[in-house]
């Protein structure tokens, strides 16, 4: 099986990497509403608790592997969370850097394709909100705990669409002129790279990508 450097696609590798997995919670009430959530602590709605039921059940009843749990403190994250824990017989970790962004006065407001991309962006900073240096710089010491090995093959990270957002913008050195709607990531979505312990000898990555995983490679 062929895997290729998450960043520049140049150098590709022949073994297995550890495969670690990213999805966003289940809907909200805010979700199905267009709303922005950031650090509100919402709930699942009972549409999302069902649909982080069925995907769990899904993913097992497909062969697939979780190996390990870590999750967002956050309750909607935790929620959907739990189901994967009881589906796959793993307990909960919870990580804070797996956290959504403060996103300040826009938290309660109607959600656009255009926000979501502006809080991409360094120069814009709403009032209150966790500025975007803050959040990339904890969400890259979190890769590099990834790149190092820290999380073994087969976890399941449960955060939030902001920080996948960033997870993905880091990891293969996207320009926010890059993202489009399609790129963020639906409610119980994942999103799947492989590490490696060799680097990729051109951009010194230390993430992959391979087209056959069930994720969706169109981040």
């Amino acid at each position: 099986m062929t895997y290729k450097c998450a960043k520049c696609g140049k150098q590709r590798w022949d073994s297995d990497p550890a495969v670690l997995n990213f999805m966003r919670h289940g809907r909200t009430k805010h979700n199905e509403l267009s709303i922005c959530t950031g650090s509100l602590d919402e709930p699942l709605s009972e549409a999302g608790m069902k649909q982080s039921s069925v995907t769990a059940h899904d993913l097992r009843g497909n062969g697939y592997v979780i190996t390990a749990i870590v999750s967002s403190p956050m309750k909607r994250a935790c929620q959907t969370a739990e189901f994967f824990s009881a589906v796959f017989g793993h307990d909960i970790l919870t990580d804070n850097r797996l956290r959504e962004r403060c996103v300040g006065v826009l938290e309660g407001q109607p959600e656009t394709l255009e926000i979501d991309k502006q809080l991409l962006r360094s120069d814009y900073l709403p009032e209150g909100a966790t500025p975007l240096g803050v959040f990339e710089r904890e969400t890259n010491i979190f890769l590099d705990d990834c790149a190092k090995g820290d999380y073994i093959s087969g976890t399941l990270f449960v955060t939030h669409s902001l920080r996948i957002l960033t997870i993905v913008k880091l990891i293969k050195g996207l320009r926010v002129e890059e993202i489009q709607r399609s790129q963020i990531p639906d409610n119980c979505e994942l999103v799947t790279f492989g590490v490696t312990h060799a680097p990729c000898s051109h951009c010194r990555s230390s993430f992959l990508i391979m087209e056959d995983w069930v994720s969706k490679d169109r981040l």
